[in-house]
């Protein structure tokens, strides 16, 4: 008799949470960083040419977020290039040592010949090294891919900036 009337009492909450439930599916929320905003359509925008590996991730970011544009749409073109460093110079024991990429990127941007506005953007990411040649050279791809990664998101946050303004700011 036990289970049934568990049962039972099971079946009874559920009923009565079913409105709230209904009343709280109506609801939205939009997050700041989502990848399709409802200014999508407003920011998008053609890409120029990518000459190296670079380059090729920060407009694949880009086009990811902002979206293609048509013929009217403003021009980006994007120049990186990137490096990496020790980032301690001291002689330890420990075969691990930090090291930090680096990737700056100049931006311009053009509508009919006009340039709308240029600026530069560099972020950086660290990584480790321990003598393992083939794991050194994943963790420097892996790090410069991060550092351009982020590089894209601070110029797609500027784009936003620049073609978000009032048109008087422009």
């Amino acid at each position: 008799m036990s289970l049934s009337s568990g049962l039972f009492r099971k079946g009874l909450l559920a009923l009565a949470l079913l409105p709230a439930l209904a009343a709280i599916s109506g609801c939205t929320l939009t997050p700041v960083y989502a990848d399709r905003t409802v200014a999508s359509e407003k920011l998008a925008l053609n890409f120029g040419t990518p000459h190296n590996r670079l380059e090729q991730v920060i407009y694949q970011e880009l086009e990811l977020r902002l979206g293609h544009g048509g013929p009217e749409a403003p021009l980006v073109t994007i120049g990186a290039g990137g490096g990496s460093y020790a980032v301690a110079q001291s002689q330890t024991a420990d075969p691990a040592k930090p090291n930090r990429a680096t990737v700056g990127a100049s931006v311009t941007v053009t509508k009919d010949g006009k340039v709308l506005q240029s600026f530069s953007r560099s972020a950086s990411a660290d990584f480790t090294t321990n003598s393992q040649v083939l794991a050194d050279n994943s963790a420097i791809t892996d790090a410069t891919e991060r550092a351009a990664k982020a590089v894209a998101e601070t110029i797609r946050l500027s784009l936003i900036g620049l073609l978000m303004a009032p048109e008087s700011a422009q």
